[in-house]
């Protein structure tokens, strides 16, 4: 397997899965401490993408002082997700999510996360949602 990053790729011999995470955090922007999560997992054996939304949403009910705001369908790139726009309180803070969710390639799931910590910051969350709405799936190897 050849695995990229910005920086440079390697190469794995044998069976890898991809389960990285990448943070990133954009430039000037009025709320320090915005950033955007690219997470990968794969759906369990027998577990339904609605299923694996439904965990999410548990998850999400069970978070100190959460209020889902939106909690709907979605599409990327032709491939389908699910989007919650959510509040929380961690650590006495009240930080904005918004969750995108894709699965592809039958049981890959790709989540992006924008956290906004503080106050509302319409700016910040259009800039994430935004860039989260570019994503293009890489086209297979020939």
């Amino acid at each position: 397997m050849k695995y990229s990053i910005q920086e440079g790729e390697l190469t794995c011999d044998g069976e890898w899965s991809d389960q990285s995470v990448q943070i990133l955090v954009p430039d000037r922007t009025p709320v320090e401490g915005s950033n955007l999560v690219i997470m990968r997992n794969r759906l369990a054996v027998e577990e339904s993408f609605e299923g694996y939304i439904a965990k999410q949403r548990s998850v999400i009910l069970k978070m100190k002082a959460s209020k889902i705001l939106s909690d709907t369908f979605r599409k990327i790139d032709g491939h389908d997700g699910h989007f919650f726009e959510l509040t929380w309180v961690n650590e006495g803070k009240v930080l904005r999510q918004t969750m995108t969710t894709l699965r592809y390639d039958g049981d890959r799931i790709l989540t992006f996360t924008s956290t906004i910590p503080g106050p509302a910051d319409e700016k910040t969350k259009s800039r994430m949602l935004d860039a989260i709405s570019t994503f293009k799936f890489a086209k297979p190897a020939a």
